[in-house]
């Protein structure tokens, strides 16, 4: 749910700079004008791909640094009470919040089994927070 609250206004702004800077538009309209058409398709799958991504690799950024500030967590983690804390219970540095929101990757591409571990470990940890040595809390 913090990720939800998170990644909502970060696609909202990768989406509007899109509009913005890029052929979006027209590639959308394209897209939807005459679905039938493979290289528009493609084109409209291309977009899509590249704000996704985009998106993902703002997060990823946003999240480091947030974790890693005197808040301890993103505006979500915030909303929902819960910080991130390093091994010995302090502020992540930049480098284990960095660590562990590139390790999202892994939890996420292992048929998401990384986040479901937080489920069933006794650490209620994900595979990330176990690579990057944190924990998330509740405050």
């Amino acid at each position: 749910a913090a990720y939800c609250v998170d990644i909502i206004p970060i696609v909202a702004v990768v989406v509007t700079i899109a509009h913005q800077v890029g052929e979006f538009d027209s590639v959308l309209a394209n897209h939807f004008h005459d679905r039938r058409n493979f290289a528009e398709g493609v084109k409209f799958l291309i977009a899509q791909k590249i704000i996704s991504e985009a998106s993902f690799l703002v997060y990823i950024l946003y999240a480091s640094f947030m974790e890693s500030s005197r808040y301890q967590a993103t505006v979500g983690k915030l909303l929902f009470r819960m910080k991130v804390i390093n091994a010995v219970g302090g502020r992540p540095t930049l480098k284990n919040a960095s660590a562990r929101n590139w390790a999202k990757l892994f939890s996420w591409c292992v048929l998401c089994l990384g986040f479901l571990a937080i489920a069933f470990s006794k650490t209620k940890q994900g595979w990330h927070d176990r690579l990057s040595n944190t924990d998330v809390i509740a405050q």
